[in-house]
């Protein structure tokens, strides 16, 4: 068993590198022009279209975008390991502020959801294990297939229709 793991922990830099290459080429795809935009400040009209020109030539430059794959992945590598994650125009702030900003937040979630779903996993795993190939046994099996292959933010969504909206139509005097 340690075995597995210390070969899962070896290959784990080199899945890591492969996978971010992978998505980093899918981006790459995008032409420079359209990426610029997300380096662009906004302008409202202020500025002429060659002058907005001239500095989406500038920009494009600037952050590389206009390079080999290969050079604009190990620039991104050298800038991750560096701590500098870039800037989020949705965050309006650099990446790395904006996620030590949300991550207590974000681990408070995980800890008290952690509660819970570990106790359902415990008792339905001890009902699936004494009913064991009967009706049960199937109920259980095919919910948590289904909780694993559905994607978190559909499962939120369903579960904000069924429990949250209708909480929400009672009257706060009612009871």
């Amino acid at each position: 068993m340690v075995q597995y793991i210390l070969r899962r922990l070896l290959f784990l830099p080199f899945i890591m590198i492969l996978v971010s290459a992978i998505l980093f080429a899918f981006v790459v795809q995008v032409p420079a022009e359209a990426r610029v935009m997300i380096y662009m400040p906004t302008t409202s009209g202020s500025i002429s279209e060659e002058e907005y020109a001239r500095l989406k030539q500038i920009t494009i430059e600037r952050y590389g975008l206009d390079k080999p794959f290969y050079v604009q992945y190990f620039r991104w590598i050298s800038n991750l390991l560096q701590g500098d994650w870039g800037y989020s125009p949705i965050w309006k702030q650099p990446v790395m502020e904006g996620l030590l900003q949300r991550a207590p937040a974000t681990i408070e979630l995980g800890l008290f959801a952690l509660v819970p779903a570990t106790l359902l996993a415990l008792l339905s795993g001890q009902l699936a294990a004494r009913y064991k190939n009967h009706i049960w046994d199937y109920c259980i099996r095919g919910a948590a297939f289904l909780g694993w292959a559905f994607p978190p933010f559909i499962l939120g969504s369903v579960f904000d229709e069924c429990y949250v909206r209708p909480l929400a139509l009672v009257p706060t005097g009612a009871s």
